[in-house]
C-alpha cells in the first residue's frame, strides 16, 4: 500500500535500453535476464548487450534460439 507522501516508482524507463535508449523487445529483456541478471529491473538492447559481453550479434541470436528450443520462457 502506498502512503500519501510516498512517491510511486516511475517504471517508464523499463522498456528502453539504458545504454542507447532504443525500444526494447521481449527477447531483449529476456536476453539481459538470461545472460546478466534475472532480477534486473533495467535492461539494454541486444546490440548493446553484445558489446558489453564482447560477442557477435549472430552468436547472441544462436544462443537465444538454443534456449528457446530448450523451453526457456524468457524468449518468444
Amino acid at each position: 500500500m502506498v502512503r500519501v507522501n510516498e512517491k510511486v516508482p516511475d517504471r517508464s524507463d523499463t522498456r528502453q535500453c539504458f545504454s542507447c535508449g532504443a525500444a526494447l523487445t521481449f527477447n531483449d529483456i529476456g536476453a539481459y535476464k538470461k545472460f546478466v541478471n534475472r532480477g534486473a529491473s533495467t535492461f539494454c538492447c541486444q546490440l548493446c548487450l553484445c558489446q558489453k559481453l564482447k560477442i557477435s550479434h549472430s552468436m547472441m541470436l544462436e544462443k537465444i534460439e538454443y534456449f528457446k528450443e530448450q523451453g526457456c520462457t524468457l524468449f518468444v
